[in-house]
């Protein structure tokens, strides 16, 4: 029998599961659901469950945190890039003609941080220049865009329209970030995903299945 390892309660309407990539299990229940009503849904997604979290850990394997060393390969808008440092006083981090990430030597300062910060101002750069356009290409008004460090989600829409983006997402092919970006835009006017939602994705992003698949 599979066990969640947390239960959160709410007024929601319907139940929902998510694993987390340590491979815990996290369900959010409506309010009055019953322990034992909980336990008949995790048991029904029994399969479901096992298969994300064997699916995880093959990522894990696959794709092992980064240690922020030279030669470390970085994905940047779907490219590979090699870290390397340097300890020349230019202005860091940027990319050079060899597909480098170059930093200063990181004795002189945190290469997380730096990496992090590098992402955050590409990806408000590039969101800058696509947002308006498909905007003014398909008449979405949000009501503002942020760039956050949400691990699970790559974007998300609040209700005033508020469209918020990880900037994990930079690592992302350019067409992925597009497809993002349109499904946020399209809970502008369905905040849901109900049909007439996906509907309106797929008449905006025809290749949206690709992108989700990536």
């Amino acid at each position: 029998m599979l066990l969640p390892d947390q239960i959160l309660r709410s007024k929601r309407k319907s139940i929902s599961l998510t694993v987390r990539q340590d491979g815990s299990l996290v369900v959010r229940a409506p309010s009055e659901m019953t322990d034992e009503e909980i336990q008949d849904f995790v048991d029904l997604k029994s399969s479901w469950i096992l298969n994300h979290r064997s699916r995880l850990l093959a990522q894990s394997e696959a794709y092992p945190p980064h240690q922020f060393s030279e030669g470390e390969i970085f994905l940047f808008f779907g490219g590979e890039y090699r870290l390397s440092f340097t300890d020349a006083r230019l202005p860091t981090p940027f990319l050079d003609d060899r597909k480098r990430i170059i930093l200063l030597s990181p004795a002189v300062s945190s290469p997380a941080s730096a990496i992090k910060e590098f992402y955050r101002d590409s990806l408000k750069r590039h969101l800058a220049r696509l947002i308006p356009e498909l905007c003014v290409t398909y008449g979405f008004t949000p009501s503002a865009i942020r760039v956050n460090s949400a691990k699970t989600r790559y974007g998300s829409c609040a209700g005033k329209n508020t469209l918020n983006f990880s900037w994990r997402i930079a690592m992302a092919p350019v067409e992925v970030i597009r497809s993002v970006v349109i499904h946020e835009l399209c809970h502008t006017v369905h905040h849901n995903h109900s049909s007439s939602f996906w509907k309106l994705v797929l008449k905006l992003d025809p290749g949206y299945s690709l992108s989700h698949q990536w």
